[in-house]
C-alpha cells in the first residue's frame, strides 16, 4: 500500500547543499511539503505522512539544512530564513508541481509562513502549528522585543552565543536530554534563571513521554550525535539578521489561506499578549484569510506528535471529536488557485491632487505633462526646477537617506534611484521633467552615499537592505503605489523591487542595466567569471581596500570626468598590471553633458563619504545571489520600459545584445513593453541625454495616468 512505503532521497537545493527528504504516498498525488522544527527532524512527520498517503496526498518531508541526514553549511549567516525559504522553493520545483500545500510545526512554522508571504503564489493552503505569525517590527528587532517581554533570561536569548548551548546539550546523555525536551507542559515560556542550565529550567523528569516510543527517541539520538545541535541553534542566531533582511516586508499580510493549531499548555502560547493577539483580531488582521483557529485543550509543544491523529485530520480536513478543543468557526474551503497577477493593480489610474504645491496650478501642471514638447527654458519648467526641496527620512534602525523632491506634493510619485558612483543629483534634469508634469520625484542618496547614512560593514548593503529601504521610503510618502525609475545600481536596485514588492509599483523605467534573473547553480561572480574573467571591473571590486586606494590616488574632480566620460562600447577589463583608471578610455576632460559646477558637486559629497559604501554593493552580489533564491524563475510582471545606450559597458557585455533584442529579456520580464536603444549614448544616460530621457520616463508614466 503507497501509504506504507516511505521513500528516502536527496535533492540539491542550492550550491552545494543537499536535502535529505522522505516521502509517502503516491507521485502524482497533491504534494503536501511537511516542514519541522528544532530540535526535530522529517521524523516528526511520520503520523501525518501516513495519513495523507493514504489520502491519495504526496507527503514531502524534508530534513532542514542543519538537521539530520541533510546538509550543514558552516557559518551562522547559512540559516537566514532567506536560505531556508530558498530551499523550500528549489524543493518544490522539483517536486515538479507549481503549487503545494505546507503543513510546518515550530521553526518549521516560522519558516513556511515566510514562504507563504515571499512565495504565495506556491502555496494552495497552509497549517500552521505551535507559531503564529507575527508581522515585522518596523523599530524593534525580536530578540529586542523578547528581552522587554522575558527578560535575559528567555531561552532564544540564551541560544544566542555560539558554543554556549551547544555545551549544555554535550553534558549529558542525549536521549535523556531529549525525553527532557520532548516532555516540556509547563504552560508558561522557558525562562533560564542566573544561574541556572537549561535543562535544569525544563520542569520535566526525563521520562519518555507516553506518545513517543524509546525506537522514536533512539532514532532522533542517532541523528544529532552525529550532526550535533549548531545547525538548529543557527536558525535561533539568525533571527535579527532575518529581521533586517526582511524590511521589504514591513506591513505586508500573509493571504494564504491558512488553519492555526496549538495546545493550550504550549509555551509559545502562554508567552505574555499571544493569547489575546491569537484571539482578539491581531493573528487575523495580519493573517486575512485565516480559516480556523483551533486550540487542543491538555495538549503541549510537540504537537503533531503528542495528537497524532486528531492533527492528521485538521491538515487533510476531516473534522475529528476526540480531543477537546477551542474553535473560530470556519471550515477549510473548496480551494482554488487565485486568478490573475500576484501584487498591485496595474490597470487603473491613480489618484491626482487637486492642488498643487508651492503656489503652481495644478491643471497648468496638468496641461505642461500633457504637452510633451514642454521647453526646458520655459517659465513653468523653471518654476518647478526651482523647488527642489530636502529632507532626511529614517528607513532603518539606525538609518536615515537624504531625499532630494520636486514637484507637487499631491502629485504621483515618481521614485528615481540613481547608480555607482552617483547620487540623488543624477536625476535632477528629469526632476525638472516630471515636476513640470505634475509629478512628485523623490530622489534618494541611497545608503553609503552622499548625505545619506552609512552603516558600517559590507553585509549591511544587502539588495535586501536596499529594497527595504525604498519600502520604507515609499511608506513615509504615504503612497499605495509609486513609479519608479532606476539607473546603473539603481537600476538592479529598482528591478528587485519590482520582483520583490510588486503592489508597491505602477510602472518601471530602468535605464542601463537589463534584468537578468537568478542561475540556481551558478553565483554572479562566477559567471562574470566564466564571460570576461578575473579581471572584470567587479571581480577587482570585492577586496575591501583596494578599489578605494586606487580612488584615492587620483584628484576626485579628475577622477569624475574619467569616469562619467567613459565611452568604449565594452566592459571592463582591468589586467592585472593595470589599474581601473588605466583601463578606461577617458581622458579626462569634462563631459560636454556636465559642468564644472556638477563635477564639483559630486567631488565634494565623495570627498567626505569615500566610495566604500558604494563598493559595498558590488562586495555582497554573490550575498545577494544566496539570499534571493526564494525568487529563482520567478517573473517580473510590472509593467516596464528599458532604455540603453548603444555604446554602454553593460550592454556590450557578452551575450546581452542577444537576451535583451532574442526573447529573453521579455520572457523574464512579460510586461516589459518597450526598449530603447539611443545611439551614441553610452552608460551615464539620464544625464548625457537628459531631455531624451525625461521624456521617455515621463510618456511611459503618463500612461498609467490616464
Amino acid at each position: 500500500m503507497a501509504a506504507a512505503e516511505v521513500r528516502h532521497r536527496t535533492v540539491e537545493v542550492a550550491s552545494g547543499v543537499r536535502l535529505h527528504v522522505a516521502e509517502a504516498g503516491p507521485e502524482d498525488g497533491p504534494a503536501v511539503l511537511l516542514v519541522h522544527g528544532f530540535p526535530e527532524l522529517w521524523y516528526s512527520w511520520r503520523h501525518q505522512m501516513r495519513a495523507l498517503a493514504a489520502r491519495g496526498f504526496r507527503a514531502v518531508a524534508p530534513d532542514l539544512r542543519g538537521y539530520g541526514d541533510s546538509d550543514a553549511p558552516p557559518g551562522r549567516d547559512s540559516y537566514t530564513v532567506l536560505h531556508l525559504v530558498g530551499d523550500l522553493v528549489a524543493l518544490i520545483a522539483d517536486v515538479g508541481q507549481p503549487r503545494v500545500f505546507v503543513a510546518a510545526h515550530d521553526w518549521g512554522a516560522a519558516v513556511a509562513w515566510q514562504l507563504c508571504l515571499l512565495r504565495p503564489d506556491l502555496v494552495t493552503a497552509f497549517v500552521a502549528l505551535s507559531v503564529e505569525y507575527h508581522p515585522r517590527n518596523p523599530t524593534r528587532s525580536p530578540v529586542q522585543t523578547l528581552r522587554a517581554v522575558c527578560g535575559d533570561g528567555h531561552y532564544i536569548c540564551f541560544f544566542q552565543k555560539p558554543g554556549v548551548a551547544e555545551a549544555e546539550f554535550g553534558r549529558g546523555d542525549i536521549k535523556c536530554l531529549l525525553k527532557k525536551f520532548y516532555g516540556m507542559r509547563k504552560a508558561a515560556p522557558l525562562i533560564i534563571p542566573p544561574g541556572k542550565t537549561l535543562f535544569d529550567s525544563i520542569d520535566s523528569d526525563g521520562t519518555c513521554p507516553a506518545w513517543l516510543s524509546e525506537e522514536d527517541i533512539s532514532y532522533y539520538a542517532e541523528k544529532f550525535e552525529k550532526t550535533g545541535f549548531t545547525g538548529g541553534l543557527n536558525y535561533y542566531r539568525c533571527i535579527d539578521l532575518n529581521w533586517e533582511l526582511t524590511a521589504p516586508w514591513t506591513g505586508v499580510p500573509i493571504k494564504v489561506p491558512t488553519k492555526f493549531i496549538v495546545g493550550d499548555q504550549d509555551l509559545t502560547y502562554n508567552i505574555p499578549g499571544v493569547k489575546d493577539y491569537i484571539h482578539k483580531g491581531g493573528l487575523k488582521a495580519c493573517v486575512p484569510n485565516l480559516e480556523d483557529v483551533v486550540v487542543m485543550e491538555g495538549v503541549a509543544h510537540f504537537i503533531n506528535q503528542e495528537k497524532p491523529d486528531e492533527v492528521s485530520d485538521h491538515i487533510c480536513g476531516k473534522p475529528s471529536a476526540s480531543a477537546g478543543k477551542r474553535r473560530i468557526p470556519a471550515e477549510m474551503p473548496n480551494l482554488k488557485p487565485p486568478a490573475g497577477r500576484a501584487g498591485g493593480n496595474h490597470d487603473g489610474a491613480l489618484p491626482l491632487a487637486e492642488q498643487a504645491e508651492d503656489g503652481l496650478d495644478f491643471q497648468t501642471l496638468a496641461a505642461a505633462r500633457a504637452d510633451r514638447s514642454i521647453d526646458r527654458g520655459g517659465a513653468l519648467y523653471e518654476m518647478a526646477a526651482a523647488a527642489v526641496r530636502h529632507r532626511e527620512v529614517e528607513v532603518a534602525s539606525g538609518v536615515r537617506l537624504h531625499v532630494a523632491e520636486s514637484g507637487p506634493e499631491g502629485g504621483p510619485v515618481a521614485l528615481l534611484v540613481h547608480g555607482f558612483p552617483e547620487l540623488w543629483y543624477s536625476w535632477r534634469h528629469q526632476m525638472r521633467a516630471l515636476a513640470a508634469r505634475g509629478f512628485r520625484a523623490v530622489a534618494p542618496d541611497l545608503r553609503g552615499y552622499g548625505d545619506s547614512d552609512a552603516p558600517q560593514g559590507r553585509d549591511s548593503y544587502t539588495v535586501l537592505h536596499l529594497v527595504g529601504d525604498l519600502v520604507a521610503l515609499i511608506a513615509d510618502l504615504g503612497r499605495p503605489q509609486v513609479f519608479v525609475a532606476g539607473h546603473d545600481w539603481g537600476a538592479v536596485v529598482a528591478w528587485q523591487l519590482c520582483l520583490l514588492r510588486p503592489d508597491l509599483v505602477t510602472a518601471h523605467v530602468s535605464l542601463s542595466v537589463e534584468y537578468q534573473p537568478r542561475h540556481p547553480r551558478m553565483s554572479v561572480l562566477q559567471a562574470v567569471r566564466v564571460l570576461c574573467g578575473d579581471d572584470h571591473y567587479v571581480c577587482r571590486f570585492q577586496k575591501p581596500g583596494v578599489a578605494e586606494a586606487e580612488f584615492a590616488r587620483l584628484d576626485l574632480n579628475h577622477l569624475f570626468k574619467m569616469v562619467f566620460g567613459m565611452r568604449k562600447p565594452a566592459t571592463i577589463i582591468l589586467p592585472q598590471d593595470k589599474t581601473f583608471f588605466d583601463a578606461i578610455d577617458s581622458d579626462g576632460t569634462c563631459p560636454p553633458w556636465l559642468s564644472e559646477e556638477d563635477i564639483s558637486y559630486y567631488a565634494d559629497k565623495f570627498g567626505k563619504t569615500g566610495f566604500t559604501g558604494g563598493f559595498n554593493y558590488y562586495r555582497c552580489i554573490d550575498l545577494d545571489w544566496e539570499l534571493t533564491a526564494p525568487w529563482t524563475g520567478a517573473l517580473i510582471n510590472v509593467p516596464t520600459k528599458f532604455i540603453v545606450g548603444d555604446l554602454d559597458l553593460t550592454y556590450n557585455t557578452p551575450g546581452v545584445k542577444d537576451y535583451i533584442h532574442k526573447g529573453g529579456f521579455k520572457a523574464n520580464v512579460p510586461n516589459l513593453e518597450d526598449v530603447v536603444v539611443l545611439e551614441g549614448v553610452g552608460h551615464f544616460i539620464n544625464q548625457e541625454k537628459p531631455d531624451e530621457v525625461s521624456e521617455h520616463i515621463c510618456e511611459f508614466f503618463s500612461k498609467f495616468l490616464m
